[in-house]
C-alpha cells in the first residue's frame, strides 16, 4: 500500500471532497450473453499469477464495460474498483495513479450504491480513496474520514473478508495518520484492529507486516523483527505471487531501519 507513505501529509493538508458520483452508463449496454462472457474474462485476467499491470488493466477494461452497461451489477463494480485501485498503487507517474484512483472511487461509489452493506465495495473504495489522497494531498482530510467510515462498514458486513481486510486497513489508518486534533491517528485503536486482523487471519503475510510496523512504532523492536521475518519466511499465498514479493521487499526494507 504505497499511498500510506504520504498519508500523514495528506491528512494534514487536504481540504477537497472525494467525488461521490458513480459510473456513467452506456447508451447501448451489452447483451446478456456478452455480459456473461465479460464476467468470465474479467475474472480470468485478474487471476493470472503473477499479476501484472498489463493483465490487470485488461481485467479492468472488462469490468469497466460491464459496470457502464449495468451500473447496478455489484460484482462488476467492486471488481472494477479492486482492479483500478491495484493499478493506482503500482502505476508510474502521479497522473496515471490519479486517473486510476479516481476510476476506482467511481466504480466503488456505484458498488456501494448497488449494495450499501457489501464488504467488497466498501473496502475497495477505501483503498482507491487512499491512493487518491497519496497522489493529491488536497483530498486528504475528506478521504481519511470516508476511508474510516468504509472500513467500519466493511467490518460490520464481513469482518473476515479478504483475510480481515477491514480490520487491517483501518488499523493501518490509525497507525499512519497523525493524532487528534489533526486527524484520526491512534496507536491504541491501531493495535485493537491489527490484533483482530491477526486473530482472524494469522497466516496472511500482510497482517503480519503491519503488526510488525505497529510494534516498531510502539518501541517493541523484538516483536517487530519477529513479525517482519515471518513475512519474509511465509509461503506465497496461491494467486498472490506479485503481492507476496512486494510484502517481502517491504519487510526487508523495514528490517534495515
Amino acid at each position: 500500500m504505497r499511498f500510506l507513505t504520504l498519508l500523514l501529509l495528506a491528512a494534514a493538508l487536504g481540504c477537497r471532497s472525494v467525488p461521490h458520483e458513480g459510473v456513467h452508463p452506456l447508451e447501448k449496454p451489452m447483451e446478456e450473453e456478452q455480459a456473461a462472457a465479460a464476467h468470465a474474462e474479467g475474472e480470468r485476467l485478474w487471476q493470472v499469477d503473477p499479476r501484472s499491470l498489463m493483465t490487470v488493466e485488461s481485467s479492468l477494461d472488462w469490468w469497466r464495460r460491464l459496470a457502464r452497461s449495468f451500473p447496478d451489477d455489484y460484482e462488476a463494480c467492486w471488481k472494477g474498483a479492486r482492479a483500478a485501485a491495484w493499478i493506482a498503487g503500482r502505476a508510474q507517474g502521479d497522473e496515471q495513479r490519479k486517473i486510476f484512483a479516481m476510476e476506482g472511487i467511481q466504480l466503488g461509489n456505484s458498488a456501494v450504491e448497488a449494495k450499501p452493506d457489501g464488504a467488497e465495495g466498501r473496502y475497495y473504495r477505501a483503498i482507491a480513496m487512499g491512493e487518491l489522497a497519496d497522489v493529491d494531498h488536497s483530498y486528504g482530510l475528506d478521504a481519511v474520514k470516508r476511508m474510516e467510515e468504509d472500513c467500519l462498514a466493511a467490518i460490520e458486513a464481513d469482518a473476515r473478508f479478504d483475510h480481515a481486510a477491514g480490520h487491517r486497513f483501518i488499523g493501518i489508518l490509525y497507525l499512519e495518520c497523525p493524532g487528534p486534533p489533526t486527524s484520526i491517528g491512534s496507536l491504541r485503536k491501531s493495535k485493537k484492529h491489527l490484533d483482530l486482523a491477526l486473530d482472524l487471519a494469522p497466516d496472511w503475510p500482510e497482517n503480519r507486516f503491519w503488526r510488525g510496523k505497529l510494534a516498531r512504532a510502539e518501541g517493541d523492536l523484538d516483536r517487530a523483527r519477529r513479525e517482519l521475518q515471518a513475512v519474509i519466511d511465509a509461503p506465497t499465498p496461491p494467486g498472490h505471487a506479485t503481492e507476496a514479493e512486494e510484502w517481502r521487499s517491504d519487510a526487508r526494507e523495514e528490517l534495515t531501519k
